[in-house]
């Protein structure tokens, strides 16, 4: 029910109040009367009869939730005026310390309502299916919780994944151990006394001191100001690494109410940008971005039959890298990377005192103990991932020359490095060791072969033509968004859309591509697809890239356009 007229005038405002006179090129005046002609040519059909919409716009036209939301917004500018026109009003006349007058009919009617209100919902029944629901999830919870108990089980999240991990309590507790001692990165701290308040006063000296001597602007300082509402001393736990053959644990330290927590995210909105940027030429996005440089590397006749392929990860990389070093390692990076020693209107030295305040703080609460991390950074820090990458760029440079040197393939995704060579399997594991000797904190678990998983793809030099198709890890689990879900249809056709470009981005034959469709027909299946719609957007998928014949006749040329 807009008023048309009224809705233009609304246009052109809120265009002005946002500081536009034109748009692409396109005048205020012109955008108004190209507005209005679609508003006055809303004419259609209903009943054999022909209709012209003279209020608002047609609810099928992509223009009108614009148009709308832009009435809404001079709508809402107007109401909140007058709510706190009203709230000042009542505000003088009837607040007292905080507290409403008791005298006052329109408050004692007013509560007397909000308290029957919340006496019907309170005392009407449940709809009997919806009882019956519950009541079901309530004893299914209460009975697995005794059986745990009894088993002595526990429950919880696998590292990477969505998926629930039940182990023996005595062995998640042994593997914990394990890692805490093979790491010898936490330190409890035997006092006995919450280490929050000495953490929180140690930051807000540094803070005070970099403020007070115009290191930090004001509204820096409020940014990394610690919420103190919120404050709480962090907590560590542990997911378990299924994605391995070895079973591991992986620590996550809950730091996001922690006193450091605004100074991490501040270092990190800070450096990762411009560490993005340094090491653009040897990051992978994704399993697509790795298929297409491989393809690169083959179409430029590096790839031989003798070629092999090489990744390797780093072992515990976060809470292995040592905190001198790591600061040393930070300030290089920052030197090189920096505009008269300062990034933006931070100089090194602040970066540094702010970078080491957050891995000095690193506190957390573990089985009715302290504890502080005194080796790398904490996972679950915003600024964690930057720090260690910036430490592994200086570590990984000579290899990185190596390669660009040799033509060769130098990338990485985290912390899973992926190499192509053209030296024999001696050569480059001598490389490479011999790059593990310069830093004793760094290790690395080595994969060489003509044939590997890497990301989630398969990657085999057979004879020197490149084959690659999708990798399903061990512990994947073919479970998507449930047809059945309360989600609109499009999302359903777009995993369906999404796992077919999917497959034909990573699979290099058409026999594997195939071999893909159909293990995702068969997921579609189980996660209540009908079959019908599966055909029907599997059919307009190839309908939309002119290649029927690819699915009808497995025709391999038609795949490769």
């Amino acid at each position: 029910m807009l008023p048309q007229e009224e809705a233009l005038n609304i246009l052109v405002e809120f265009l002005r109040v946002h500081g536009y006179e034109k748009v692409k090129g396109i005048s205020l005046d012109t955008i108004r009367q190209l507005a209005s002609l679609v508003l006055q040519e809303n004419v259609f059909v209903y009943n054999k009869n022909i209709y012209k919409q003279v209020l608002g716009n047609a609810t099928g036209s992509s223009f009108t939730l614009t148009l709308a939301n832009i009435f809404m917004w001079k709508w809402q500018k107007e109401f909140v005026r007058r709510q706190d026109m009203t709230g000042e009003f009542y505000g003088r006349r009837n607040l007292i310390n905080y507290t409403l007058s008791t005298h006052d009919t329109r408050a004692i009617e007013y509560f007397a309502s909000i308290k029957s209100l919340l006496q019907q919902l309170y005392t009407k029944l449940l709809p009997t299916k919806l009882k019956q629901h519950a009541e079901y999830i309530y004893k299914m919870i209460k009975s697995m919780q005794r059986k745990l108990r009894k088993a002595n089980i526990v429950v919880g999240q696998t590292d990477k994944s969505k998926l629930f991990f039940f182990i023996d309590a005595h062995e998640y507790e042994e593997k914990i151990r394990n890692y805490m001692t093979k790491t010898n990165a936490y330190q409890e701290i035997t006092r006995g006394i919450c280490p929050l308040a000495d953490d929180l006063h140690t930051v807000l000296t540094l803070l005070d001191y970099l403020l007070k001597h115009n290191r930090i602007t004001n509204e820096q300082y409020k940014q990394m100001y610690p919420n103190l509402k919120t404050l709480e001393l962090a907590y560590i736990y542990f997911n378990l690494k299924v994605h391995k053959p070895e079973i591991s644990v992986q620590p996550i330290v809950a730091s996001i109410n922690a006193p450091t927590r605004q100074i991490s995210s501040f270092l990190d909105q800070l450096l990762t940008p411009i560490y993005n940027y340094v090491t653009k030429d040897i990051t992978f996005i994704n399993s697509i971005d790795l298929i297409r440089k491989l393809n690169e590397y083959q179409q430029k006749g590096y790839l031989t039959s003798t070629t092999l392929l090489v990744t390797f990860d780093v072992t515990d990389l976060y809470t292995m890298i040592p905190r001198d070093g790591t600061i040393a390692a930070l300030t290089r990076f920052c030197e090189k990377y920096s505009t008269n020693r300062k990034i933006g209107n931070l100089n090194i030295d602040t970066i540094t005192q702010l970078a080491r305040i957050v891995l000095d703080t690193n506190s957390f609460a573990y089985k009715d103990k302290y504890y502080r991390q005194i080796k790398g950074d904490t996972m679950g820090s915003p600024f964690t991932m930057v720090l260690a990458n910036i430490y592994m760029l200086e570590w990984e440079q000579k290899l990185i020359q190596h390669q660009n040197r040799h033509h060769e393939i130098y990338d990485q995704y985290i912390d899973d490095l992926f190499m192509t060579t053209n030296l024999s399997k001696e050569e480059i594991l001598q490389q490479l060791n011999e790059t593990m000797k310069t830093d004793s904190n760094i290790k690395i678990t080595i994969t060489i072969n003509q044939s590997l998983e890497y990301l989630d793809a398969t990657i085999e030099n057979n004879n020197g033509q490149l084959i690659t198709t999708i990798y399903h890890k061990s512990a994947w689990e073919p479970y998507i968004l449930p047809y059945e879900s309360d989600h609109p249809r499009h999302m359903h056709a777009n995993i369906i859309y999404t796992m077919l470009v999917r497959a034909a981005r990573l699979c290099s034959s058409v026999e594997n591509f195939d071999m893909e469709r159909l293990s995702a027909e068969m997921i579609l299946l189980v996660n209540g697809y009908p079959p019908k719609f599966i055909q029907h957007h599997f059919k307009n998928f190839f309908l939309q890239y002119d290649a029927i014949n690819v699915c009808t006749e497995l025709n391999s040329e038609a795949y490769q356009k």
